[in-house]
């Protein structure tokens, strides 16, 4: 009897089976060596890439900065960085990248400014913790031709190609994670209070005292920032006017803040992607979805290795890849391609179904 594919497809539905989804198209991959990877970062057509090798029992860290043409995932230079296993920050044609590990002093601990088309070294600056304190690096963030990073207990703003410091702000604590910057603010948390400060002149414009209420997350985005407490509250406040939105009880959001779509998108510990209105702090959606929320879609790796894309409204499948390797990093898209880093030392590049 001929097989009716629309029949099959509703019977799939409703056993509960997702209906199948295109596979995406490797365009191509690249050997980054290290069996360490960081999530990658697309920029101005090339893909930027901190890898390492798992440290030998006598101590020590080999490490690399990768540039990789973003069309054909040829590398168009490599420098060699003890490196901290973070994503650098891309800005006006120079990539910056932190140098260093955890250590008791952090000493050692660097910023390096390269040419992006090149590699060449333009400048470098300690990024040191306080000393008698373990320091954990944070990334650096960058826009508009400057480029933040922490210094300890304070938060340096410099010009990207040069290296000269615009400001230097005191934060009252330790730095909790890496800043945050868009729409002409920085925002930086620590373990005793979030700060926004003016980007131009280094001025805090705003600064929310958490007292023993720890920060699980901050995003930016259209013109708002959201704190997500791991207490169970989302605070969100104008970028601009520094006006409080609203705040609203999230005792069930737990990662994965973003603002996007009118929405702040977080997951929660009921294993759902949930939305509340950017406008009201109300929630108006709630989708049984795991894994990383970017450009409106969800990207999740299943017990097989498989990476699955699903659309963030409503859970419905996009793409999937069979990957060769266990993928080890976020997925990140860019300009015409998707990429992520796999556990055989290699970063892949995918064209989504539909795309040119």
């Amino acid at each position: 009897m001929k097989k009716n594919p629309m029949r099959a497809l509703v019977l799939a539905i409703v056993a509960g089976a997702p209906a199948c989804a295109e596979e995406a198209v490797v365009l191509w991959s690249a050997e980054v060596k290290g069996d360490q990877i960081a999530t990658p970062v697309v920029a101005d057509g090339t893909v930027f890439v901190v890898a390492r090798r798992t440290p030998p029992p006598d101590g020590g860290s080999e490490g690399w900065l990768f540039a990789l043409d973003g069309e054909t995932g040829k590398p168009t230079w490599t420098v060699s960085l003890q490196s901290a296993l973070l994503p650098p920050a891309v800005d006006s044609g120079v990539v910056v990248a932190l140098e260093g590990d955890v250590t008791l002093d952090g000493d050692t601990t660097q910023v390096v400014a390269l040419e992006a088309a090149s590699g060449k070294k333009l400048w470098s600056a300690f990024a040191a913790g306080v000393k008698g304190e373990y320091w954990t690096p944070r990334a650096p963030a960058a826009s508009d031709g400057r480029v933040y990073f922490l210094r300890g207990k304070k938060l340096i703003a410099a010009d990207i190609r040069t290296g000269k410091e615009a400001w230097i702000v005191e934060t009252p604590g330790r730095a909790a994670a890496a800043p945050l910057v868009a729409g002409g603010r920085v925002c930086v948390w620590t373990d005793k209070d979030a700060l926004t400060i003016d980007a131009a002149t280094g001025k805090i414009v705003h600064s929310n005292s958490i007292g023993d209420e720890p920060i699980a997350e901050i995003a930016l985005g259209s013109g708002a920032a959201c704190i997500l407490f791991k207490r169970g509250t989302v605070f969100a406040y104008d970028l601009e006017s520094m006006d409080s939105r609203w705040t609203a009880p999230a005792s069930k959001l737990r990662s994965g803040l973003v603002i996007e779509d009118g929405l702040v998108q977080a997951f929660g510990e009921d294993g759902r992607l949930h939305g509340l209105s950017l406008a009201s702090g109300k929630e108006t959606r709630s989708v049984e979805v795991h894994g990383t929320l970017r450009g409106g879609r969800v990207t999740s790796v299943d017990a097989d290795g498989k990476i699955v894309a699903r659309a963030a409204n409503d859970g419905s499948q996009l793409w999937t890849w069979g990957a060769p390797a266990r993928p080890v990093t976020a997925v990140t898209t860019g300009t015409g391609a998707v990429c992520v880093g796999c556990a055989d030392q290699k970063v892949y590049a995918l064209r989504e179904p539909g795309a040119k």
